[in-house]
């Protein structure tokens, strides 16, 4: 019973993510593709299936311009985040408006995929932010890290 909704919110929310990415980056004159990411399906479908929430998205954005640099790279990384948690905070609404299905583990998802995408190692997107300014990866990080653990301890 869980499974398909699981699938169903993780597809509405990368589709978003994707669109909103792809939206940005092409309003700066960068072409944005998104690729399988081989590891990150094999992660995400373990995880799924074990742990009843992925760890991963199977997909990785790659961009193609001139115009894309590290600047740019840093901020649809924040962007990304910020829509994660967004979304997060839109879960956590219908879970405190009594659709606990599709509200735990939307949150779940948005809360798990936001901390473990801030980590500094590509292909995450906390790897080009914690390049680019250290003192913003660790903002950002300690955010993810704040609602993750108020999620763990079940605050939220």
């Amino acid at each position: 019973l869980v499974l398909p909704t699981f699938f169903a919110t993780s597809i509405i929310v990368a589709l978003v993510k994707t669109y909103i990415l792809t939206m940005v980056s092409r309003s700066r004159g960068v072409w944005t593709e998104f690729k399988l990411w081989y590891l990150g399906v094999v992660m995400f479908l373990v995880s799924a299936l074990a742990f009843r929430f992925p760890f991963s998205s199977p997909t990785r954005s790659v961009h193609h311009s001139r115009n894309f640099n590290e600047r740019l790279g840093v901020m649809l990384s924040c962007v990304g985040i910020v829509i994660t948690l967004g979304f997060a905070g839109l879960f956590l609404i219908l879970l405190k408006s009594g659709f606990a299905l599709i509200g735990g583990a939307g949150l779940a998802m948005c809360l798990i995929g936001a901390f473990f995408d801030m980590f500094p190692t590509p292909p995450m997107s906390g790897s080009a932010i914690f390049k680019y300014n250290k003192a913003l990866w660790a903002g950002f990080f300690l955010v993810t890290l704040g609602f993750y653990a108020a999620w763990l301890a079940k605050i939220l």
